[in-house]
């Protein structure tokens, strides 16, 4: 068998999320565990579900995604 790879996608264009996770999702060893849109709940989100994966927008509405890489 494989590992199922847990991934979380923080993008704050909702089209975007949408085709990134019909995407990822029709390779049934990825699952998309969560998605945020700002770096607050992506902190959140990324401490509660642990993901392998991390799909991170660098240029966020009222964040720079950079700053939730350090």
């Amino acid at each position: 068998g494989y590992m199922l790879m847990r991934i979380v996608i923080i993008e704050d264009h909702q089209i975007v999320k949408d085709g990134l996770k019909l995407i990822l999702e029709r390779e049934p060893k990825f699952s998309v565990v969560g998605e945020a849109d700002n770096g607050k709940d992506a902190m959140t989100l990324i401490a509660k579900e642990r993901p392998d994966l991390c799909l991170l927008d660098i240029n966020l509405k009222n964040d720079s995604g950079l700053t939730l890489i350090g």
